[in-house]
């Protein structure tokens, strides 16, 4: 559905959200920088013993939740002790609220800041060893969000492409921008 301004103006639109792009990048390039966080894949150990707490992050469309239950399933049948936490949006939360396989779900609301910040340094806290970065494609919020969650936890990306160096594990090609929408 499109906004007011993009009916009305749809090169202002356009130029606006470009602005907003270029805005995310300068921010994610600072945060980068300030915190020193590595900006290359390395090889990273993987010993599923050592795993407790497990987050994805899973705050877009009502669809993309319930095609990933069946791996929320999964996990917590064969690693019953696992915490599964879900980073959920409020319109894909309500698939999971009663789901006993995740621990916890926490929602991310764009429309509210304070309660976001607020959800993000509880999240931060609760010190993850791997957040799963569910939404495909090089988004750069959602990077962020990996980032700022889990800066010492194992981070794992979907189709990332450009952002792809900024986890251990990533699944498809990167460096391409790929959409789960062009298969």
């Amino acid at each position: 559905m499109l906004s007011t301004l993009e009916k009305k103006s749809p090169r202002l639109a356009k130029t606006i959200k470009e602005a907003e792009i270029q805005f995310k990048w300068l921010v994610i390039w600072l945060f980068f920088f300030l915190s020193r966080i590595r900006t290359s894949r390395c090889v990273v150990p993987f010993d599923s013993g050592k795993i407790h707490r497990v987050l994805f992050l899973r705050q877009d469309k009502i669809g993309d939740m319930v095609v990933t239950l069946p791996t929320l399933h999964a996990l917590k049948a064969h690693h019953p002790l696992f915490e599964i936490d879900v980073l959920a949006s409020p319109g894909n939360a309500p698939v999971i609220r009663s789901d006993r396989s995740i621990s916890q779900t926490f929602l991310y609301d764009k429309k509210q800041i304070r309660r976001t910040i607020s959800t993000l340094r509880r999240l931060r806290s609760r010190n993850y060893d791997v957040v799963f970065d569910l939404l495909t494609g090089a988004s750069i919020t959602s990077s962020l969000l990996t980032m700022f969650i889990g800066p010492r936890s194992l981070k794992v990306g979907v189709l990332k492409g450009s952002l792809g160096r900024y986890y251990e594990f990533v699944t498809g090609p990167s460096g391409g921008e790929e959409s789960h929408l062009s298969t």
